[in-house]
């Protein structure tokens, strides 16, 4: 099998995904409502009310602990990945979902988005990365060759807090679109997993997208199977 076949998503979700040579294509990868609800809005938070004595003389619940022990601590967010076997070394840049509800990609194809509204890389849940396999007005994407990728090749992600992991990848897979598993892809619990995403397949010049998604799927080194 030709692995060059296996070119890209220029958006598993948003962004052209035209390969070299080609006209510009349109995404056909939107994220689900349950997704898209996630987003935080703009509109303020309610104020709580403001405390008012009562006639037994009992102050009412706290509206909210200000105490810094009862708050999490925010996970640190994926800047960078790099992968030695395919040559990859790129920045990571976090982003949401488009006007059309869509995942968002970088315009530029040598860099990775990562699902912010989504786990981040050794949380619980799957941790989304996402990129140009190619584009017709810069060529080959950073995501061009990860069909090569094996089960036990390594894989290491940094984070915005200076530390970094160690990821080991499971499997390499292409699957058609109209079959994508999208509440798998973006799970919000279970062991922590992390999902490289670009397109693949056969390329339809008439619809101008990629028959296929190629997803590589990995786990924190140490990590169960």
């Amino acid at each position: 099998m030709n692995l060059r076949l296996w070119l890209g998503l220029a958006a598993l979700v948003l962004g052209a995904c035209g390969g070299p040579g080609r006209a510009n294509s349109t995404t056909d990868f939107e994220v689900p409502t349950k997704l898209t609800e996630s987003v935080p809005s703009s509109t303020s938070t309610t104020a709580p009310p403001a405390e008012t004595s009562t006639t037994q003389g009992v102050s009412p619940v706290p509206w909210r602990s200000a105490s810094i022990t009862d708050r999490e601590p925010s996970p640190a967010s994926p800047v960078s990945l790099t992968i030695p076997v395919i040559d990859v070394s790129a920045p990571v840049v976090g982003l949401g979902v488009d006007e059309q509800g869509q995942m968002d990609v970088p315009d530029n194809v040598s860099e990775v988005a990562w699902y912010r509204f989504g786990a981040s890389p050794g949380q619980p849940g799957s941790a989304v990365l996402a990129a140009h396999v190619d584009l017709a007005s810069q060529g080959p994407g950073v995501f061009f060759d990860i069909d090569e990728l094996e089960p036990g090749d390594e894989v290491t992600v940094g984070f915005d807090d200076g530390s970094t992991m160690a990821l080991s990848v499971v499997r390499t897979e292409r699957v058609a679109k109209a079959s994508l598993d999208v509440d798998a892809l973006f799970a919000r619990t279970g062991e922590p997993t992390i999902r490289l995403v670009t397109c693949g397949g056969g390329f339809n010049p008439q619809l101008g997208r990629y028959d296929d998604n190629v997803i590589v799927t990995l786990v924190p080194v140490g990590s169960p199977p």
